[in-house]
């Protein structure tokens, strides 16, 4: 069987694989989308993406608290353990879908009082249907989710993931051509949904042959100790929920929803991004848990330094291309019409760039339960987003939004967050901002900057330019990180594990 090494290498292989699949089929899916549809149809759909949002918090927590205690204990090799936690979130989670079928029933009968001067009303609640019905069934299979990822079978949760992308996205192509519409959308998005769900049960029961459905393995002990991890969680998802969904209610409240189309670009392009940096550092989660439950606190730190360096690489270098060509991408991809979203791009590149540098830093304070003062930092930074996105709203419009949301980020979390961090992992300062943070960014941000002042001038909104400039900022870029970014060791770590071919069949 393959080491936890390789597990990961093969899951950071097939999540890169899964976010190039997921952007190329998004860059012409959107501009085909938003034009079938039309904005203020798409400003409909982002809105009701945001209800998803709002409507996921109610698992309070639990998803998280599973996937954690399951991977501890997968580190304790503790089997009825595994099986007293994910039958114990089973029932809960069944609970939750309970009240998640009342709330969104409640929601679709009193819409038409909610929304009086809503012209797509019928529309709206037919949408709530879709929601509810997908998220109703998603809840039970959160409990089973964790099984897999806590047993670093990285190649089956990721090939659930690319199957349901491109059956979601081809329905959506063939019925748009078909001349249906929205509707649609919100049917397909629920039906491909609910396969899924069926194919993840499947899986985690293959992937432990020890893992059994008995509600009789309900334990109080173990509902007590995933509600212990899961309301600090549930806090700290509401405040992300609130950073990450309330620009949307904003834009459409003082600006209208054709502005939801034009903001929900760089927040699309800036998504990718964060999701592919989540994607990486999700894959120490489950080996930060099982490390966690063997105490092995200095390999933690390990992993959590060379994560971060990994992370700024990568961040620094989408962010600043972002920046840099993002004007002639918009205007190529959407048309000039929608230009306006560029100075919003800027200013979420640079949220994007903030807040996923402490990205592995969350994750292990997540998987080594010390996420309470994380919980904090996230409700406070919500809040202050919040009131910043209404003052800021009515006088620079759109960029007003987007400052809201980065001005807090820039404080909270890389001011409070990582002092929690250092004290709680007895780190000095100057370890983590200086020689990690600082350094990092330098040497990463070098080569970028330099490549585009030699490159700058032949930009323009043309696909095969923007492809040709980005390639060689690619290869300049790889070459100076390998030998630059990289000391002697962690390249000799990537080197042993990047062979991987030859035991990938056995992992």
């Amino acid at each position: 069987m393959a080491n936890r090494g390789q597990r990961v290498i093969v899951g950071f292989i097939m999540r890169n694989l899964y976010t190039i699949i997921n952007i190329v089929i998004a860059f012409y899916m959107m501009p085909f989308m938003l034009h079938h549809l039309g904005d203020r149809m798409y400003g409909l759909w982002i809105l009701m993406g945001s209800f998803v949002g709002y409507f996921g918090f109610l698992d309070l927590g639990f998803s998280s608290a599973v996937s954690r205690y399951v991977a501890r204990a997968i580190g304790k090799n503790d089997k009825d353990e595994i099986n007293e936690i994910v039958n114990t979130a089973f029932v809960v989670f069944v609970c939750l879908s309970i009240i998640l079928v009342i709330v969104v029933s409640t929601l679709v009968v009193s819409a038409e009082h909610i929304f009086k001067d809503f012209e797509e009303i019928k529309v709206l609640q037919i949408l709530l249907i879709c929601v509810g019905v997908n998220l109703t069934f998603s809840f039970p299979v959160r409990a089973f989710t964790g099984v897999i990822n806590g047993n670093l079978q990285y190649k089956v949760s990721e090939t659930i993931i690319l199957s349901e992308l491109l059956l979601r996205y081809g329905l959506i192509y063939i019925f748009f051509k078909l001349g249906f519409g929205i509707i649609s959308l919100g049917v397909i998005v629920c039906a491909v949904a609910l396969i899924t769900h069926v194919a993840w049960i499947i899986s985690a029961f293959k992937v432990d042959s020890n893992l059994k459905l008995n509600l009789k393995l309900f334990n109080k002990a173990r509902l007590k100790e995933l509600t212990s991890f899961s309301i600090y969680s549930f806090i700290s998802r509401m405040g992300d929920l609130l950073i990450n969904k309330t620009d949307a209610f904003v834009i459409a409240a003082f600006l209208g929803l054709t502005f939801n189309a034009h903001y929900a670009i760089p927040i699309v392009l800036m998504s990718y991004i964060s999701n592919f940096i989540s994607k990486i550092v999700g894959l120490i989660g489950p080996v930060i848990s099982q490390d966690d439950g063997r105490n092995d606190i200095e390999s933690i730190k390990q992993k959590m330094f060379l994560t971060i360096k990994i992370v700024v690489i990568f961040v620094v270098f989408f962010t600043s291309l972002a920046v840099f060509y993002g004007e002639h991408f918009i205007v190529r991809w959407v048309g000039s019409e929608y230009r306006d979203a560029y100075p919003v791009l800027v200013v979420h590149a640079i949220t994007v760039l903030a807040s996923n540098i402490m990205m592995p830093a969350n994750t292990v304070l997540f998987n080594t339960s010390r996420h309470k003062y994380l919980a904090i930092i996230k409700s406070i930074e919500a809040g202050f987003n919040l009131i910043l996105s209404l003052i800021l709203v009515t006088r620079l419009g759109m960029v007003g939004v987007a400052l809201g949301t980065l001005i807090p980020v820039l404080v909270m979390r890389l001011i409070f967050q990582p002092v929690y961090l250092c004290k709680e992992f007895s780190i000095s300062f100057k370890k983590y901002y200086v020689d990690t943070l600082l350094k990092n960014m330098v040497i990463a941000a070098a080569p970028i900057v330099i490549t585009y002042f030699i490159l700058k001038d032949f930009a323009k909104a043309q696909y095969l330019t923007l492809i040709f400039i980005g390639a060689i900022h690619g290869i300049i870029y790889a070459v100076f990180i390998w030998f630059k970014g990289f000391s002697n060791t962690e390249r000799g770590y990537f080197m042993k594990y990047l062979k991987f071919q030859k035991t990938v069949s056995s992992g």
